[in-house]
Parts: structure tokens; sequence; C-alpha cells
């Protein structure tokens, strides 16, 4: 449901890029109710890409330029105090793995609908609720032997999303 785009100039390995997307994912995980398979992450070099960046109305070429931005669903049961702690521990994050502290966060309330996996995406903060009025879909799906419900199903219980 949400998406985080990290745009970066300062080099990042696989095993750095996992352990970002493997962090940030469970960070959204476990500060909403979002489940797992929901968390979208990706990365954007932005020096072999022909993004120009300017802050203060000057070009960032040549400076390291790092990025974090989530598109998150917003709502009443999520207040900014919420998204402001979010935001420092994306920047913990980010210096945990990648041991720099050049990165701007920037999070956008902006996803007012979507759909994934064949399913509309819910509200911010009825999560419970959709995953109750879905789960029936969810475990035939599993049944028939899809993974990603698999998943989905085994999460739901393993992390009591439901009760």
């Amino acid at each position: 449901m949400p998406l985080y785009t990290i745009t970066h100039t300062t080099p990042l390995s696989s095993t750095k890029k996992d352990k970002l997307a493997s962090a940030l994912t469970t960070l959204h995980a476990t500060k909403f109710t979002t489940p797992k398979m929901f968390v979208n992450v990706r990365f954007v070099n932005a020096d072999h890409s022909r993004i120009d960046t300017y802050v203060a109305g000057k070009s960032t070429e040549g400076k390291d330029n790092n990025y974090l931005e989530a598109h998150v669903r917003a709502g009443a049961e999520r207040p900014k105090e919420l998204f402001d702690e979010l935001a420092e521990e994306m920047v913990k994050i980010w210096e945990d793995v990648v041991h720099h502290d050049s990165i701007r966060v920037f999070i956008y309330g902006s996803i007012l609908s979507g759909h994934e996996y064949g399913f509309p995406i819910p509200a911010a903060g009825k999560d419970q609720e959709w995953m109750r009025q879905n789960l029936s879909a969810f475990e035939s799906r599993a049944d028939e032997g899809d993974e990603v419900m698999q998943d989905l199903v085994a999460e739901i219980k393993e992390r009591k999303l439901l009760d």
C-alpha cells in the first residue's frame, strides 16, 4: 500500500538495498497494521538517471543527493506526530545501514486509492476491517496455491493482525 522510494547518489550495494528494504518494510508494518506484502520499496540511482535536483536554487550536481520519500495513506487515525516519528525512524534506518548522514526524508499522505494483488486498498486506519472482509478470499487463493496469499494468511496469523 505504501510506496517508499529511495533516490540516491551514495552507492548502495545489493546487501544495503536488501537491508534498507527489509527495515523499512518492518518499520511500516509494525507502526501501522499493514501486512508486509503490501509495503513497496524501490531504489533510483540518481547518478545513472537524468535527475537534476536543486536546493535553495542551486544545483546539487556532484554532491550527495539522497532522498527517502514515502507515499502513504493519511487519515484522522494517523496524526502528524505519528508521521514525524516515522520520519525520524526512517533517518535512523538509513544511517544504521548506509553509515552516511546525508538523507532527506519526505512523507506524502497522497495515496487515495490503489489496487494490489486483485484487491482495492483500504482507507488509512481501516486495515483490520479490510483484512476481515477479505480473509476468506485470501484463504481461498492461498488454498489454491497462491504463494503471495499463503504468506499473507500466515502473516495475519503470526502477527495476530485480526485480534
